[in-house]
């Protein structure tokens, strides 16, 4: 195996344990409309990292790119037309918890709220990977303004980002005595950047 072929591996091995992922969906177009959670860890994510991981042809990788670029933005489109599922769900947990306070009687917590998985999955604020667009950089892509909140769990990553024509703007935190290692991960994000920025380039010389 080649050198590059050893580092993919080495790097894409975070990608084989992936994390909950919140991304901000813009609801707006609604009245009153806020935001909706773009659950961004899906099938199609996990197959474009394990062909990278595996050392799978170029072309493949490619294939798997696009497959999951595709899935994302469904989710996303659905998500900004009121069908996404967090905020609904949200709405359901905080009407028991007022309904319960007021009342002698309770209701009993649904089981979808007390199983394991709803908390690894992101349940209650356990996103691992907190995400957010924050916006188009000026013509010149300058720098500009900074926009960012912490990481919504104490072991995780808060990352947002603005896009310019030739460039990127990222801002990533995470909290102090984590077991979180920003540093590292800052290192991941630059190479999943240049290893996208590979995939491309051989795509325009084919």
């Amino acid at each position: 195996m080649s050198d590059d072929r050893s580092d993919d591996a080495r790097r894409s091995n975070c990608l084989l344990s992936l994390a909950p992922i919140y991304e901000t969906a813009s609801t707006r177009r609604f009245y009153h409309g806020r935001t909706e959670t773009v659950r961004g860890c899906t099938h199609e994510m996990l197959a474009f990292g394990q062909a990278i991981a595996d050392g799978k042809n170029i072309e493949e990788q490619q294939q798997l790119f696009f497959a999951a670029h595709e899935a994302h933005n469904k989710l996303m489109d659905e998500c900004m037309n009121g069908k996404g599922i967090d905020r609904h769900l949200y709405g359901l947990r905080k009407t028991l918890e007022s309904y319960s306070s007021k009342s002698s009687s309770t209701i009993e917590t649904p089981e979808i709220f007390t199983d394991e998985a709803w908390r690894i999955s992101g349940g209650d604020g356990n996103f691992l990977l907190s995400t957010s667009f924050s916006g188009y950089m000026s013509e010149n892509d300058e720098v500009g303004f900074y926009g960012f909140v912490t990481a919504m769990c104490r072991d995780g990553y808060g990352t947002f980002y603005r896009i310019g024509r030739k460039s990127l703007q990222l801002v990533i935190t995470d909290w102090c005595q984590s077991k979180s290692n920003l540093r590292a991960y800052g290192e991941n994000i630059k190479w999943s950047l240049s290893k996208l920025e590979s995939l491309f380039t051989y795509r325009a010389k084919v």
